[in-house]
């Protein structure tokens, strides 16, 4: 009979192989309809924090002109 220590079978511990995440909050103004608040628009990896002013840049023209926010958007993709 093989003594079990009392404590039953070990078991291996489980580590968690994700760490917290590094994300940037890239906060923009209104400039109409300004309330005084900055209104959190866009949660980005810290990776991609660099290209924050083009991702704005393309949200403020795609009305105007949706063919060049498009590629401004998925030219990182």
């Amino acid at each position: 009979m093989a003594s079990g220590g009392g404590a039953g079978p070990s078991r291996p511990q489980r580590q968690l192989s994700m760490g917290p995440r590094n994300l940037s909050r890239a906060i923009t103004m209104r400039t109409e309809g300004f309330s005084g608040e900055e209104e959190e628009s866009e949660l980005v990896p810290s990776s991609l924090a660099p290209i924050v002013p083009i991702l704005r840049a393309a949200n403020a023209i795609e009305d105007d002109n949706p063919r060049v926010a498009y590629l401004c958007q998925y030219t990182y993709k």
